[in-house]
């Protein structure tokens, strides 16, 4: 019995070993199972983060290869513009907004003598060196800071819009021989409005400057030219009319009908080359002499024209007419009172018989004062139209009528110093209409 229960109680204890190391082992394997779980999780989210990785890294490399391709682009327009730069035809360099040179082209190199390679990539005023040899603001500076005062480096400076303009004489360039220069200066800006740099074009007008005076020169030595000849033919002119006239006064009766016609003639004849000679003075006054701009009434000045002709308008059985109302404007008193007394004279010389009416009118625009002459007389060939303003031309419609051809030349240059325009529109048969523009500016 005692060896029963012995191992009775062996195998309960063997039994409860069994069972401790059953639980463990299931423990184990529950935790086993866990562990894999975790693992599988743990696996799962690397696998998700190497995709992501993945695509985050393809992605990096098609902004790499973008970001490569806008760079040789931009590397490839920076040259094409300063390929562009090198070959314009004025002397012209580009600074950045540190006001460092980045673009220094041919022309300047030759009007210059200094190269490329000693500028690029300099800053502190260096492209003010070769022009005035010391380092100094100039144009192109003012685009960066309006306040520098360069006025007095050059004969003018003026601004429109994003461009500087200005004009100057150095004295420095072409090894010393000197130059007129023109000069036009511009900001550059990036795409978003900012400022990068500016850009400085320079053009050589000494020969232009040169034309210019010799042009005036001629115009002054054809001013005194045209004085003298007025002057001297005047007065024997005057001489011819006034014996002429004593002639015909004193001897008509012993003169036959062909003397007294000569007579005539002549009187019409020096009197046509009086008033000829002084027009000529008035076309070159007008030319010439400055012009005193002043608040003026047109009503008033029409006025006077039409006392000036009221006599011939009487006669003639004319028609003059105005508006009612004309605002006043800044205009020269004397030249208006010309433009009008010249094309009413015109529109009473030209007309033809039938004429009946000369109207005046006026309209008004943003910019100017505008004023119409019109009348209802024959009117104008297409072709006489083009030529009419000038000096010495008269209509083809002016045959046998006494006249000088420099009317509507002076009336030309007086609207033009007024900073406007004429023209005429017309037809044959249905009259004239002349067209003035005076600048509301002046």
């Amino acid at each position: 019995m005692e060896d029963k229960d012995r191992i009775i109680a062996q195998l309960t204890n063997e039994v409860g070993a069994l069972r401790s190391r059953v639980a463990e082992l299931e423990a184990t394997e529950a935790e086993r199972q866990r562990v894999e779980r975790e693992l599988l999780e743990v696996l799962n989210v690397q696998e998700t983060q190497t995709a992501s990785l993945e695509q985050a890294n393809q992605k990096l490399e098609q902004e790499i290869r973008e970001r490569s391709n806008v760079e040789e682009a931009l590397q490839e327009a920076h040259q094409k513009l300063l390929d562009i730069v090198d070959f314009l035809p004025d002397a012209t360099f580009v600074i950045d907004a540190q006001r460092r040179v980045i673009a220094w082209n041919r022309a300047i190199v030759a009007m210059t003598g200094v190269a490329k390679t000693e500028i690029l990539g300099q800053g502190d005023f260096a492209y003010a060196l070769p022009f005035y040899g010391e380092r100094r603001p100039i144009l192109i500076d003012q685009v960066f800071d309006r306040s520098i005062d360069i006025n007095a480096n050059y004969d003018f400076v003026k601004k429109q819009g994003n461009t500087h303009f200005a004009e100057t004489y150095v004295p420095m360039l072409y090894g010393g021989k000197g130059a007129y220069l023109w000069v036009t200066a511009s900001s550059l800006y990036d795409r978003k409005g900012n400022r990068i740099g500016a850009i400085e074009s320079i053009r050589d007008i000494s020969e232009h400057k040169a034309m210019e005076a010799a042009l005036r020169s001629n115009a002054e030595s054809i001013k005194h030219f045209a004085y003298c000849v007025s002057h001297d033919l005047k007065s024997p002119i005057t001489g011819i009319n006034g014996l002429t006239h004593l002639l015909h006064r004193q001897y008509r009766e012993r003169l036959d009908a062909k003397g007294k016609k000569y007579c005539d003639q002549i009187i019409k004849a020096s009197e046509q080359a009086l008033k000829l000679i002084e027009e000529v003075n008035v076309y070159i006054k007008t030319r010439e002499m400055p012009l005193d701009f002043e608040l003026i009434t047109p009503k008033d000045i029409l006025r006077i024209v039409k006392d000036e002709f009221e006599a011939l308008l009487s006669v003639r059985q004319i028609t003059f007419r105005e508006p009612e109302t004309i605002p006043d404007i800044v205009a020269d008193r004397l030249s208006i009172l010309r433009v009008f007394r010249n094309l009413v004279d015109n529109a009473l010389k030209y007309g033809g018989e039938e004429l009946s009416e000369i109207r005046i009118d006026y309209q008004d625009s943003d910019d100017f004062h505008i004023f119409l002459v019109m009348d209802d007389g024959v009117g104008l060939k297409s072709q006489d139209e083009a030529r009419l303003f000038s000096a010495f031309q008269r209509e083809r419609t002016s045959r046998g009528i006494e006249g000088t051809g420099l009317g509507l030349a002076i009336v030309r240059e007086i609207v033009e110093k007024h900073q406007g325009k004429v023209h005429v529109e017309s037809e044959p048969g249905k009259g004239a209409t002349f067209i003035i523009y005076i600048s509301k500016k002046l």
